[in-house]
């Protein structure tokens, strides 16, 4: 008799925790007690934040700018290992829904459009440490 195949990791999910990284967390989150954290609530995966206005990781991506508490680190691949290591499952989490206006000035058609065709800008709360940030 053939095995049945197996079932893949992502249907038989129960519990996700999810943890929105910002961009002073480099600097201050203690990733292995974060992943202490998640593994003593057993869940199945945790999505951890790879980008959205600000790259988690070491990029050369142009209008992709890297948060200025990262350093030289990878602070999503430290993430991804301290969940693996405890046996947890890494969903890569992204937010494309807002860019730098460098990047919706030199490429308009990356984002969302008006009934008009104009390049739709959502800007941030003027007290947000990203309030240059615009558009999708």
């Amino acid at each position: 008799m053939a095995a049945a195949p197996a079932v893949p990791w992502q249907r038989k999910i129960r519990r996700v925790g999810q943890t929105n990284m910002t961009e002073h967390d480099p600097a201050v989150l203690d990733v292995e007690q974060w992943a202490d954290y998640w593994a003593s609530l057993k869940v199945d995966a945790v999505p951890i934040s790879v980008t959205g206005i600000l790259a988690f990781y070491q990029t050369k991506v142009p209008y992709h700018r890297k948060g200025k508490f990262l350093g030289d680190r990878d602070f999503f691949g430290e993430c991804c290992a301290a969940a693996r290591k405890r046996g947890l499952h890494v969903i890569a989490r992204m937010s494309p829904d807002l860019n730098w206006e460098d990047a919706v000035e030199a490429h308009p058609e990356w984002f969302q459009r008006d009934v008009q065709g104009n390049a739709v800008h959502h800007t941030a709360k003027a007290s947000s440490p990203n309030s240059r940030r615009r558009g999708r």
